[in-house]
């Protein structure tokens, strides 16, 4: 029986025909590897627009360790949008490949996809032929351009961190996700300087929920409380107008920064907190439409430390009146006469 081995149902049958040969009354199987010359396929593709993630989906398992986003493309015709700069992820045993797009990426498929923001037209999703790998080394084959799941973006943006300089009237802040450009607001941005205040719970005296009304009335106030800057008629020349940005830039008139100035906390002019911006939905939207969330946040604040300039000066003779312009607002209530000198040639005569 050394030949021979039992088989349930079989009874004895020869070792030869299974492929067994006995070793020490022990059974010892023979295998024989087939080499995986099968050449793998992408098949589609899902789009999350929303967190900038791209899953490739293909026939069998690719070898991400030898793969490379300059492979891959989406698009939307006739024009391609390269993946260059993306981050691969390792891949599990049998999953898809999962490529991480950067933020410049996303914006740029937002804008040709079909979701909101986007075109109206879907993409499509092309791999470059051999491009990619299995697990085996084998390469991929040209699927052409296949199909995009494409998942919209709904996450609403918000501000991230503020910044004002009273020397310029500079405002800038930056926001949690890429805004469109020329979705700026000025009618919903306001400075303040009232950081407890709920804002999302106020109502007006017939008990509606009007808070940009409200605000904007207010403004002129100084440290009443609260005390409202409204943004409307700030400078927004900076790219904001047109450019897709994570930051923002606006220039404050003189009277817009001068107002700021007494609700800082500028030791000598504010009242000695800082500024809050507020920005009520609907002052920005992302590249995807979606208007910002109400966000009040705390600036970091630059003070005035530039001194200012005369830069006119206007004399009437026969009033003997004399106007001075400066290159910012003075306080001219202590204003001493003691320092303005007119000079007449070689003369000096003080004021």
């Amino acid at each position: 029986l050394n030949d021979m081995i039992f088989v349930t149902g079989k009874e004895w049958v020869s070792t030869k025909s299974l492929g067994i040969s006995l070793v020490n009354d022990k059974a010892k199987y023979e295998s024989q590897e087939i080499d995986d010359l099968s050449v793998p396929f992408i098949t589609s593709a899902i789009l999350y627009l929303e967190t900038g993630r791209v899953v490739v989906v293909s026939s069998e398992t690719l070898d991400t360790l030898r793969t490379s986003t300059w492979s891959f493309s989406f698009c939307n015709n006739p024009n391609y949008i390269s993946l260059v700069g993306g981050t691969i992820l390792p891949t599990e045993q049998g999953g898809n490949m999962t490529i991480i797009l950067t933020e410049t990426t996303r914006v740029q498929l937002i804008h040709a996809s079909g979701q909101s923001g986007g075109d109206g037209t879907a993409t499509t999703f092309k791999t470059v032929n051999g491009g990619v790998t299995d697990l085996s080394g084998n390469p991929s084959g040209d699927a052409g351009e296949v199909a995009v799941l494409e998942l919209p973006d709904t996450s609403p943006p918000s501000m991230e961190s503020v910044a004002l300089n009273y020397n310029d009237g500079t405002l800038t802040f930056t926001v949690s996700e890429t805004a469109r450009g020329g979705s700026l607001n000025l009618t919903h941005l306001f400075l303040i300087n009232d950081t407890a205040t709920h804002w999302d719970t106020i109502t007006d005296e017939h008990g509606n929920q009007n808070l940009h009304g409200l605000l904007a009335t207010s403004f002129g106030t100084s440290s009443s409380s609260p005390g409202v800057v409204s943004l409307v008629g700030a400078d927004t020349s900076f790219g904001t107008d047109t450019n897709d940005l994570l930051t923002l830039t606006l220039q404050l008139t003189e009277k817009q920064r001068r107002a700021a100035i007494r609700l800082s906390s500028t030791p000598v002019g504010g009242d000695g907190s800082p500024i809050v911006l507020l920005a009520l939905p609907g002052a920005f939207t992302d590249v995807a439409l979606n208007d910002n969330l109400l966000t009040s946040l705390i600036a970091t604040e630059t003070h005035d430390v530039d001194p200012p300039a005369i830069i006119a000066v206007s004399i009437y003779y026969a009033s003997g009146l004399i106007v001075f312009t400066a290159d910012e607002t003075i306080d001219a209530v202590p204003a001493s006469m003691g320092g303005l000198t007119l000079i007449t040639g070689p003369s000096l005569h003080l004021i």
